[in-house]
């Protein structure tokens, strides 16, 4: 052939007269493929020596996680507890106010009633002297200038943590924690210029910067039993 270029017309015609060569070509690619087959299956034991097993590791974690979400919901649920029987006590609180006719009773139920039904250490009413009325110490209210109930609270509506240094006179028994709520400032003077004071049991009774709708709803009781009181006093 004067054209040596190979093509498929070539290679077929060769393979035709070549019968023997051809045979001897399969047969020894088939061996070879053979070869690699046994190769890959000598070598899968080792192979799967290396493959971490995570299915024990997986089943740990989904246990662990399913602990832990229990323990949140049993947590959500103690929670949801502790404010249905706060709310309850909120309840409680209001129905005694509501009653109060005079001073007398109002002071019974602030400085009595209230600490043992909310678990309180005591509580007290400040009233500041530029606008207290006549009676206000004959009916136990705490009578303070106006810049003092200031330091008291902090200068804030609603004030919670430890007692400040002007705190701890209030009380003859040491205060681990302390709540001054404002009463509500849309009320005439001296209610609105008054605060309610909570003394906590314990150091974590009232924590600082987690202000309480119950805290604020107690304050609009107190607020309106006390104007309700005085109302004819202040000429209201």
């Amino acid at each position: 052939m004067s054209d040596n270029t190979l093509n498929e017309e070539l290679v077929s015609a060769f393979l035709d007269s070549n019968r023997a060569f051809l045979e001897q070509y399969l047969a020894k690619q088939s061996k070879g493929f053979s070869n690699k087959n046994n190769s890959v299956e000598l070598n899968t034991p080792q192979t799967d020596t290396k493959i971490i097993d995570v299915t024990g590791k997986i089943a740990k974690r989904a246990r662990e996680e399913a602990r832990i979400l229990s323990q949140t919901n049993l947590s959500l649920i103690g929670v949801a507890e502790d404010n249905s029987k706060r709310w309850q006590r909120l309840h409680d609180v209001s129905i005694g106010f509501m009653k109060c006719t005079d001073l007398e009773q109002f002071s019974c139920m602030l400085d009595e009633k209230l600490p043992k039904i909310f678990k309180l250490a005591g509580a007290r009413l400040l009233m500041p002297e530029e606008t207290a009325i006549n009676n206000a110490e004959e009916a136990g209210f705490l009578v303070l200038p106006a810049q003092e109930i200031l330091e008291i609270s902090g200068a804030q509506s609603v004030y919670l943590g430890p007692p400040t240094k002007s705190g701890l006179a209030l009380f003859s028994t040491p205060l681990a924690s302390i709540a001054v709520i404002s009463l509500p400032n849309e009320m005439a003077a001296p209610i609105s210029d008054s605060v309610l004071l909570l003394a906590g049991r314990n150091k974590h009774s009232f924590v600082s910067n987690q202000a309480d709708n119950i805290l604020s709803n107690l304050s609009q009781v107190v607020g309106t039993c006390l104007q309700s009181i005085i109302m004819p006093q202040i000429g209201l």
